[in-house]
């Protein structure tokens, strides 16, 4: 892609993203705004329709179906509040997620799972059946929400975008930069409290960025590794299903905003590495691929 084509792509992400995001915080993100909030999340796709060499690589993306690396996609996904939840429990800044189910007094059971959209049915459970049902619906529900928003923003940002940035500056350089486009174009909904109501400002300008970075690392990662959307698309909708609450929430904002900032150091870090790793290796293969063609 030539750099006007790159420009392009971003000025009409931002301009139908903004936009919508806009309409969506005029109606409310909760209510008759709901519907201009699905439609930015498809504007960086509609974005990549608008030049031939951007319409390519996203097509190119979405045929490969990258199938082998679902588990992978869906255990990235859900990677930073996995971690995330480790920490609290390992710290103890955390309390059991009263609003999914509640424990028994001894700590030997369920009493009760909440009606929270699980797949096999809420009431008392045992343990054994409740992980079961808790992982089903987690996967289900990433799945669905890979395939009806997080696909829409993955065939601009993944698809499109970072690959091209990569080639400038390198998987590491590039994963930075697309992180915080993808975070500041949020903008509008974060200032309106939608991720974090208590402290919006922080949560859009630092907080959300900060996370963002490094789900553009993990997320980079596995479209890097498959030369697909897919499994990034998946992850994207993993990350959205778990964020909506899993085992065990944080006691009050500075255990949610420490820990979640540890959580993304960790997966972003993880992945840096990786993408930096990978760096080297296509420096080190195109230096042999030089003196090949010397000798």
């Amino acid at each position: 892609m030539q750099t006007r084509e790159i420009w392009r792509f971003v000025v009409v992400t931002f301009v139908l993203g903004l936009a919508a995001q806009l309409l969506a915080v005029h109606g409310g993100v909760s209510g008759a705004g709901r519907q201009w909030l699905k439609f930015a999340m498809w504007a960086p796709a509609i974005a990549a329709m608008s030049s031939r060499s951007a319409r390519r690589a996203a097509f190119a993306a979405l045929r490969r179906s990258g199938g082998r690396w679902l588990g992978v996609a869906l255990v990235v996904g859900w990677s930073l509040i996995l971690v995330q939840n480790v920490l609290l429990l390992v710290l103890g800044g955390g309390n059991w997620n009263g609003a999914l189910f509640v424990l028994e007094a001894d700590g030997r059971g369920i009493v009760a799972v909440h009606d929270v959209a699980m797949a096999l049915g809420v009431g008392q459970q045992g343990f054994g059946f409740f992980a079961l049902n808790l992982l089903v619906s987690l996967t289900l529900g990433s799945l669905m929400g890979g395939v009806l928003g997080g696909l829409g923003e993955e065939l601009g940002w993944r698809a499109v975008l970072q690959p091209e940035l990569e080639r400038r500056w390198g998987p590491v350089r590039g994963s930075l930069v697309v992180g915080l486009i993808w975070a500041y174009w949020h903008l509008p909904t974060n200032l309106a409290g939608y991720n974090d109501g208590a402290h919006p400002t922080w949560n859009a300008l630092l907080f959300f960025p900060l996370v963002v970075m490094a789900m553009a690392f993990s997320f980079g990662w596995l479209t890097r590794r498959t030369g697909s959307v897919w499994p990034a698309a998946i992850a994207h909708g993993a990350n959205n299903c778990i964020s909506a609450g899993f085992l065990l929430t944080p006691q009050g904002w500075g255990w949610d905003t420490g820990t979640a900032l540890a959580a993304a150091a960790v997966v972003g870090g993880l992945f840096a590495l990786l993408s930096a790793r990978r760096s080297k290796a296509a420096v080190v293969a195109q230096q042999g691929a030089a003196e090949l063609a010397e000798a």
